[in-house]
């Protein structure tokens, strides 16, 4: 799996915040997943994934 850092702003509470992003084989296709996220103020992953994965451009192929 390919890891990389991007830096976005937390839907939340607007500070730049990184998220850990990787490559996953899915079905014969490449997705991407956040694995890990750091906001300095604190707000996690598990509370705004769906926000989180919008501002990294990140969709899900539901089908």
């Amino acid at each position: 799996m390919t890891e990389h850092w991007r830096r976005v702003r937390c839907p939340r509470c607007g500070e730049t915040s990184t998220a850990l992003v990787t490559v996953v084989p899915t079905m014969g296709d490449a997705g991407l997943a956040v694995v890990d996220y750091r906001c300095p103020s604190g707000c996690r992953h598990d509370d705004l994934h769906d926000e989180l994965d919008e501002a990294l451009g990140i969709r899900h192929a539901l089908g």
